[in-house]
């Protein structure tokens, strides 16, 4: 008899790992201005993110579009900004 897998879980784990792995390249690739100006270009207060350094500033951010199940457009964006950076390990699945 075959097993029965939960996708929507398997998914969920998969939006997780992708998220965690956008913040970590994020803290790779910007500098506090550089942060700056990538949320003024995305029309972000940037003084509104929660946090104090720019590694809680960028997990707060992440977070914002993984609640909002828009992953995809803020990989997209950032794609656009640093298009020498990778930025995706699989399809998010938003």
């Amino acid at each position: 008899m075959p097993t029965k897998t939960d996708t929507g879980e398997l998914r969920e784990r998969q939006r997780r790992r992708a998220a965690v792995y956008i913040a970590k390249a994020m803290e790779i690739a910007y500098s506090m201005d550089e942060l700056h100006k990538l949320c003024y270009d995305m029309g972000i207060d940037c003084e509104s993110i929660e946090g104090d350094t720019k590694q809680s500033k960028i997990r707060a951010l992440v977070s914002h579009f993984y609640r909002r199940r828009t992953l995809r457009v803020f990989v997209e964006f950032l794609e656009g900004d640093r298009p020498n950076e990778v930025w995706r390990i699989k399809d998010i699945g938003d």
